[in-house]
């Protein structure tokens, strides 16, 4: 199957992730980013992935090397296998940002000001350089 370059982060939660032999090292469990005031566009750090054993731990989002519609492929078998822990800056997609309520204040979006919406998903995509930033808010 053909790797995509842009994806929802709520279709992630689950997903098998496949070492670069194909063996399933765990499933994804969270989508860390980071917010920022000074960038425009938050970054996504990594994902949380739950191992076979339930231990989650952290995978760069560097080390991915393609989001398939059933699967996430590891460019390399090598993780660290430290227990995750949240940082000052970093965010869970699923577990912070989803269901949260927000008011929009863009000029572009008249009918939704003043309106209290709900998040519910983050839609991200790969730049150039390999980075994956957030691109959509649903």
């Amino acid at each position: 199957m053909a790797a995509v370059n842009r994806v929802y982060a709520a279709r992630l939660a689950g997903m098998v992730v496949l070492g670069p032999d194909g063996e399933s090292i765990g499933r994804v469990r969270d989508v860390v980013i980071s917010l920022s005031i000074v960038r425009q566009q938050p970054r996504v750090l990594g994902l949380v992935v739950e191992l076979l054993t339930r231990r989650r731990i952290f995978v760069p989002i560097l080390r991915v090397t393609a989001i398939e519609p059933g699967s996430v492929t590891l460019a390399t078998g090598s993780v660290s296998l430290r227990r995750f822990a949240q940082r000052p800056g970093e965010v869970l997609v699923l577990g912070q940002v989803l269901e949260t309520r927000v008011r929009v204040d863009d000029p572009d979006l008249e009918q939704l000001a003043g309106i209290d919406v709900v998040v519910v998903d983050l839609g991200i995509e790969q730049t150039r350089t390999r980075d994956w930033v957030v691109t959509r808010v649903a």
